[in-house]
């Protein structure tokens, strides 16, 4: 492919890539590497791209303080082979005066695409946009470190570092906003290569200890916490921060039961009802003194919790709702002897004993408690909801009654769930988990609970679970089948009758998603890099000419169209 450049005559297209080994690309073919005198030149220029570097600069680079005779004659020798062999253009490397400069044009240095997506990502306000964006810029990365396998010098040394950190720090957003969606059981695992690669930041070590807390992993918490309090001493001389302390008093010992938290006061059941799930605010109702008890557990992504307390409002305004929150549908079973009444989406229920209500968290709602609380909770991320998390949403402030299908079944396993989860080992919360979201979306659906040996339900799970995780880079064939319990080879099988493979299915859903943004005026603002990023897809080069075969439009089309 050939473009005009910045300085006039037609330049070859080429893609620098820094982020690991370097390499450069011809239309997709690895150019020539050069040797490794020609390849710290191209470092240099490239960590300084577009910039004029002096060829003492250079003359430093190669040899430090001490450069032979002919430093200067091999010098311009490298930008000659540099311009002829390596890059096949020699309009690429510009003289200007006593110096050399690289042009690189927009997107083809891989840094740059990494900058902007760290970039658009912390700017994002939807969790999961920031962390497909970020999880795409940290998928850039092919190696340790950059500039890996080029001769150091100064410039690509302090280059690298400041990559590093860059790195280090995109990863630490990242995994914050995986735990604000729930994605915990996911991210524990992601994270232990990286905290060992940097044993000495506690940062790391509180985003590894709080994913493996939250997705029921206690006693592997407790270890990570250990782990970190003597590698700091003994690499460090260092007592574990304030943080990692805090954390650790969130921990109960592994052995241990759990045990119903007294709260005093409502300012102290409202903050803890706000960690578990999102934002809200409880307040007393009457002249006398609040006081309670809050017994909660963790079953996988899942929330369950049993309140006991005095009378009282909880209320979640729109102050209090934040796009950081976590996307949760909480499900209330009333187990107190008067009735609760629940406000939502101009809805007004009146909820008795034994009946369940359902609340959608990322708008206002209001629950009242006239009489002694008693009350078990179930918090469900969205994305377990799959394909039917718009409708159950759409079902708030409805009361599902005692007496109806399958509520007295969801009553007996909520009512005495919360005594039990805390020992139970981390797979079997995941499997309880998936139970109780398979009971609650068949009671308030009124539909039939989904069964793992019916062929076709197991084909409408899939991709009902593929569907909410179509961001995700790593979704695949074996990641799906791992999840639903069953082989690569069943789930091709399941969807043998549906005219497409699994990822092919993924593909056109992908593009699908990435037509959409792109026709949208409100998303003008965004790359296409950062659009595609958004859905999985990381390899936006290839976008326009799928878009192009799919729907016969390229991306700049769609654009243009909107």
């Amino acid at each position: 492919m050939i473009h005009v450049g910045e300085s006039g005559p037609a330049t070859v297209a080429l893609e620098f890539a820094v982020l690991g080994p370097l390499e450069v690309r011809h239309d997709g073919r690895a150019a020539p590497r050069g040797t490794p005198k020609v390849r710290a030149v191209l470092s240099v220029l490239l960590c300084r791209a577009g910039r004029t570097v002096p060829v003492d600069t250079l003359l430093e680079a190669l040899w430090g303080d001490a450069p032979p005779s002919s430093a200067l004659k091999n010098v311009h020798g490298y930008v000659h082979t540099l311009r002829h062999t390596v890059l096949g253009d020699p309009a690429r490397v510009e003289r200007r005066g006593d110096g050399y400069r690289l042009v690189v044009h927009p997107g083809e240095l891989d840094v740059d695409r990494f900058e902007a997506l760290v970039r658009e990502g912390r700017a994002a306000t939807d969790p999961r946009e920031a962390a497909a964006l970020l999880r795409g810029a940290l998928d850039l990365w092919r190696g340790r470190d950059a500039y890996e396998d080029v001769p150091e010098t100064p410039p690509t040394h302090l280059d690298a570092r400041r990559l590093a950190e860059l790195r280090l720090g995109a990863l630490l957003d990242w995994a914050d906003a995986e735990l604000r969606l729930g994605r915990a059981s996911d991210l524990a695992p992601r994270l232990v290569e990286p905290t060992a690669e940097h044993p000495l930041n506690e940062e790391l070590w509180a985003r590894l200890i709080t994913a493996l807390h939250a997705c029921g992993r206690t006693a592997d918490a407790v270890a990570a916490f250990e782990d970190a309090r003597r590698v700091l001493a003994e690499e460090a001389g260092l007592a574990p921060g304030p943080r990692l302390c805090r954390l650790r008093q969130r921990l109960s010992p592994p052995s241990a039961r759990r045990s119903p938290q007294d709260l005093r006061t409502a300012e102290e059941a409202s903050a803890t009802a706000s960690e578990l799930l999102a934002p809200l605010n409880l307040d007393p109702v009457g002249e006398t003194s609040f006081r309670g008890s809050l017994n909660a557990v963790k079953a996988g992504p899942l929330v369950v919790g049993h309140l006991r307390c005095t009378p009282h409002t909880v209320s979640r305004g729109p102050r209090a709702i934040s796009s950081t929150d976590r996307d949760l549908l909480k499900v209330v079973l009333n187990r107190s002897a008067s009735r609760i009444t629940v406000h939502q989406d101009g809805r007004e229920s009146r909820i008795g004993r034994g009946d369940l209500v359902v609340c959608d968290m990322t708008r206002p709602y209001t629950i009242s408690v006239p009489g002694p609380c008693d009350v078990t909770f179930l918090g469900v991320p969205r994305p377990l909801l799959g394909d039917r998390a718009d409708a159950l949403a759409r079902r708030t402030a409805l009361r599902l009654p005692s007496d109806a299908g399958l509520t007295s079944l969801i009553t007996t396993c909520l009512a005495g769930v919360t005594d039990r989860l805390g020992t139970l080992p981390s797979p079997a919360g995941r499997h309880l988990a998936d139970a109780l979201t398979s009971l609650v979306l068949a009671a308030l659906t009124a539909s039939t609970p989904e069964r793992a040996e019916t062929p076709a339900g197991l084909a409408d799970r899939v991709l009902a679970y593929a569907t909410a995780n179509l961001h995700d880079p790593a979704l695949s064939v074996e990641s799906v089948a791992a999840r639903h319990g069953i082989s690569p080879r069943h789930l091709h099988q399941l969807l043998r009758d549906r005219d497409l493979t699994f990822m092919r299915w993924v593909r056109r859903e992908r593009l699908s998603r990435i037509r959409r943004d792109l026709l949208d005026p409100a998303l003008a603002h965004r790359s296409v890099a950062s659009i595609a990023a958004r859905w999985g897809v990381l390899d936006a080069a290839h976008v326009s000419r799928a878009l192009k075969a799919e729907y016969g439009q390229t991306a700049a089309d769609l654009r243009h169209s909107a």
